[in-house]
């Protein structure tokens, strides 16, 4: 949950600044890749991970474009200009697809098959809009329909947690009986 906040934050004070905020969430990727390249369990699932942020990546990239070309949200800084969105929501969104994952495989590993999927998709209800939340209230965006409660609507809560979901389920399958996967 730290590190959804810790994002909110960082994506709220820096949305001003799109290519410096896309950089930075870039080398946090980087970084995270660089030191965890001898980790076992990353090596395990570096396949995983890889596949699930592009997977992320692409779908989010779609979702945001749907999303404000239809006038579903405004990124304020894109509002009257022919780009819809920023270039760092991508890779946000693949950062996001890396958070779920390690929750699954560090927290919900264990648990029975239901329970697992209970609790992924619970993660996924939970965390993307509490770090929303807080970019939207730092001037990031803003959603366009109602009713909202806390600045969001249910149906793009409902949504978000079924893009991860979704991108979570085409990995596995996409995986499914490969090595070091």
């Amino acid at each position: 949950m730290l590190k959804v906040l810790l994002g909110g934050v960082i994506v709220g004070l820096l949305h001003e600044s799109p290519q410096g905020l896309t950089l930075i969430l870039l080398g946090i990727v980087f970084l995270k890749f660089f030191r965890h390249r001898h980790n076992e369990n990353f090596l395990r699932y570096k396949y995983r991970v890889v596949a699930g942020m592009l997977v992320s990546f692409c779908l989010g990239a779609f979702s945001e474009w749907l999303g404000t070309e239809n006038g579903w949200w405004v990124y304020h800084l894109y509002e009257n200009t022919k780009v819809k969105f920023p270039p760092w929501v991508p890779v946000a969104w693949a950062i996001a697809y890396r958070i779920i994952f390690e929750l699954e495989e560090n927290w919900f590993s264990r648990l029975p098959a239901l329970k697992k999927i209970l609790a992924i998709s619970l993660a996924a209800l939970l965390l993307p809009p509490l770090g929303e939340i807080i970019a939207m209230h730092l001037g990031t965006w803003r959603y366009t329909f109602e009713p909202q409660f806390l600045m969001m609507p249910l149906q793009a809560v409902i949504l978000i947690a079924l893009v991860h979901l979704l991108c979570n389920y085409l990995v596995k399958l996409s995986t499914q009986g490969k090595t070091n996967t």
